[in-house]
């Protein structure tokens, strides 16, 4: 068995481990993405940039080169395109069918007869020829993207209305960084002012607010003390068990100092906190999102001083399908 760790440290930061696999051990990696956005901006000061699309542009650019071999070119051309678009409304579709299968009586004749969404179905087709020309494997392209910009976009909201918070990360950041050379993934996992305010972003604002569903067992189960029938739908939602006073002290503040042993926040019930959810069928691709995030906000944090636009005060006010509704979040610099 090769032992990736040993190899990077004989051959360096770039290993080939076969003719069309590569590793970087780097955070290097993610510049071009993680800063092609802002270069259109960062020239003209006080210019307006909404956050929130940049980090889906980078996101899923990101995850088309990992996954596809290639970028979507999303941040080069400042667009979607149809494909990504299509996801984002898939999203919201599927909750209303999610709504229909629910009420089997009325979900079950307008489910079964697919011309009453037309719109929905040319879509569809349009949408799967796409994907099946990209890549023979059906890949879910938003389990990663999709989520880590939220997320990304979320902590960004959250720093921003925090100047105390920021300006402790800059400041951790730019002096244990001194150098933007010295930015690597192993940097990045030393620095325990970044590392709790993604803990603590991940509370306040996880990118999938609503609750992954389990399906009950035959025979049932005990939950809580209280019996749960076989094929009952159960979950934990995570906006609900992560706002709730009876986890949380003071459940509605971004307050990092709750994962630095502050002794005000001593009784809080942290272990409900599971972005990833839990047990075998928890995210897969969790560790890529840490190191996207991680890579990303210290980027961000060590280049550019924000500040968040007046109209984005309340933009965690959001609208949940299956996934976050975001709206623009603005700021500049």
């Amino acid at each position: 068995m090769l032992n990736w760790h040993a190899l990077h440290g004989d051959y360096n930061e770039v290993v080939r481990v076969s003719p069309t696999c590569v590793f970087i051990n780097n955070a290097e990696a993610w510049r071009g993405y993680s800063l092609l956005w802002f270069a259109h901006h960062e020239a003209v000061s006080g210019t307006t940039i909404d956050l929130s699309r940049c980090m889906n542009f980078t996101n899923f650019d990101v995850i088309g080169s990992l996954c596809f071999g290639e970028s979507f070119n999303a941040l080069e051309n400042e667009n979607y395109g149809f494909w990504i678009a299509n996801l984002f409304q898939g999203l919201k579709v599927g909750r209303m069918f999610r709504v229909l299968r629910a009420y089997p009586i009325v979900g079950h004749p307008l489910l079964s007869f697919p011309q009453l969404f037309p719109a929905l179905a040319r879509a569809r087709q349009r949408h799967t020829e796409y994907t099946k020309n990209k890549t023979a494997r059906q890949l879910d392209t938003p389990s990663d993207c999709e989520t880590s910009a939220t997320f990304l976009s979320g902590a960004a909201f959250y720093l921003l209305k925090d100047a105390a918070w920021i300006k402790k990360l800059q400041h951790g950041i730019r002096t244990r960084l001194c150098d933007e050379s010295k930015i690597s993934f192993l940097a990045l996992g030393r620095l325990k002012t970044l590392n709790t305010v993604i803990q603590v972003t991940f509370r306040l604002y996880s990118p999938v607010p609503t609750m992954p569903p389990r399906l009950v067992s035959e025979g049932g189960a005990v939950i809580n003390s209280v019996f749960i029938p076989a094929r009952t739908r159960i979950g934990v939602a995570q906006y609900l068990a992560c706002h709730s006073s009876h986890n949380f002290t003071d459940p509605e503040r971004f307050a990092p100092e709750r994962f630095l042993g502050h002794p005000k926040f001593q009784d809080d019930k942290r272990t409900v906190i599971q972005p990833f959810s839990t047990g075998p069928s928890n995210c897969v691709g969790q560790d890529l999102a840490w190191t996207e995030t991680q890579a990303i906000m210290a980027r961000l944090i060590w280049h550019f001083d924000m500040e968040l636009d007046k109209n984005s005060l309340l933009w965690n006010r959001q609208k949940l399908f299956i996934l976050r509704d975001k709206l623009a979040l603005t700021a500049h610099g």
